[in-house]
């Protein structure tokens, strides 16, 4: 049985590869058979792979809540959009979590232009720019005119800094970042891995992807609460709500959503298995 991926390409449904997808969102093992039988008996000859996505959250939603939200991760970083802003934030954050001293959408002077930087991270008395490039479809990748964009920005940038007076030494920049929310073209990684610019995208690189990350400091992005619509999000966002946990002392912008009981009651819930979620890996 064929599957029609998100860049248009149809591929046999390989049940060893969506197994293994379930064991990467930490799905409880004892779901991954209900969970091969329901998907395998729905499919069809040419069925999109977002089908099967939404047909694996709205079973594990069901039966296994804490599994649909890492189940979705991929597709609520997609909802982070439209515009890049909050995905930008959403970086910022993760990194914040690793031990990086952080400033987000910072304008820095280069030697020709004022370049601003989506994150500027430091660490260990070492400054890195972070540029975010997000998309909000799947099948999309960062391609090698992006790679040199922010290259070009960094080198403008460290430039301007490398003849600063010696003092001000310690404020250079010691590497170029591109983190992306899905992958990169074969080009781009060539010319990033040529230049010395660190990608990190949804696969890429194999330790310390976008996933990985997720997935080990348990950051869950607003937009993967089940109990929460699509405008109450986008409306917490706007708030600068990008992590999902960040509600428990925002109850400002909880008590706006004007949520009925029940649903304030289900959202607390989800909450409270992210919570769980994020002091168990620390």
């Amino acid at each position: 049985m064929n599957i029609l991926k998100a860049n248009g390409q149809l591929e046999p449904f390989d049940e060893h590869k969506f197994r293994r997808s379930l064991r990467h969102a930490h799905i409880s093992k004892e779901f991954h058979d209900q969970v091969v039988t329901s998907v395998t008996q729905s499919l069809y000859e040419g069925i999109p792979t977002r089908e099967i996505y939404k047909h694996v959250y709205d079973f594990l939603n069901g039966n296994f809540p804490m599994g649909s939200c890492t189940y979705n991760l991929k597709q609520a970083i997609m909802e982070l959009g439209p515009s890049g802003y909050p995905f930008e934030r959403y970086v910022g954050k993760l990194l914040e979590r690793q031990g990086y001293q952080v400033r987000v959408g910072q304008m820095i002077r280069g030697t020709c232009v004022a370049h601003e930087i989506d994150v500027l991270a430091e660490k260990d008395h070492e400054h890195f720019m972070v540029e975010c490039k997000f998309h909000n479809e799947r099948g999309l990748k960062s391609d090698v005119k992006v790679a040199l964009y922010v290259w070009a920005r960094y080198q403008d940038i460290l430039q301007s800094w490398l003849a600063k007076e010696p003092e001000e030494e310690k404020e250079k920049l010691h590497q170029a970042w591109l983190v992306t929310n899905t992958k990169f073209s074969e080009d781009a990684l060539q010319y990033g891995q040529c230049v010395g610019m660190k990608m990190v995208g949804w696969s890429y690189p194999e330790k310390g992807n976008l996933q990985e990350l997720i997935e080990k400091t348990c950051l869950h992005p607003i937009t993967s609460l089940s109990s929460l619509g699509t405008s109450q999000k986008q409306y917490l966002l706007s708030q600068d709500v990008v992590i999902a946990t960040d509600l428990e002392t925002r109850q400002d912008v909880v008590e706006n959503l004007h949520l009925p009981s029940e649903t304030l009651t289900a959202l607390h819930k989800e909450l409270e298995m992210l919570k769980t979620c994020v002091l168990r890996e620390e």
